[in-house]
């Protein structure tokens, strides 16, 4: 099976922009399913019970996220970025992240990287 890993930053970004990442994802990636680790999911969650400017779109992404039964949500117990470079060249997965350091470390694993932008297609 192939996938998609999305990272917070644009998962976060995609909100902030009212674009549903995940519909886009499947759209672009019909054959993909997508895949966000549990360190995601508690970084999202972590953000929307403060006040910064992000826990309204952290809000709104676990929101999104809960719609979509088909998103695999994996274990992890390591650093976020850490696991995705693991489970994407493991996998052979395309990782979506607005990122740069991260797009930076994935690039050098040789792994294929896309990001969010504000018209809610992807670069």
């Amino acid at each position: 099976m192939d996938y998609v890993i999305l990272d917070t930053s644009s998962i976060l970004f995609s909100a902030s922009n009212k674009h549903d990442i995940f519909a886009a994802i499947m759209e672009r990636y019909p054959k993909h399913s997508i895949m966000v680790s549990e360190g995601v999911l508690k970084e999202l969650k972590r953000l929307s019970s403060g006040r910064s400017k992000h826990a309204k779109y952290a809000a709104v992404a676990i929101s999104l996220l809960n719609r979509y039964a088909s998103i695999k949500v994996a274990n992890n117990s390591t650093y976020v970025d850490k696991w995705i470079i693991r489970e994407a060249s493991k996998l052979g997965a395309v990782v979506c992240s607005n990122d740069i350091k991260l797009k930076r470390a994935l690039r050098a694993h040789g792994i294929t990287t896309i990001s969010a932008t504000r018209e809610g297609s992807f670069r």
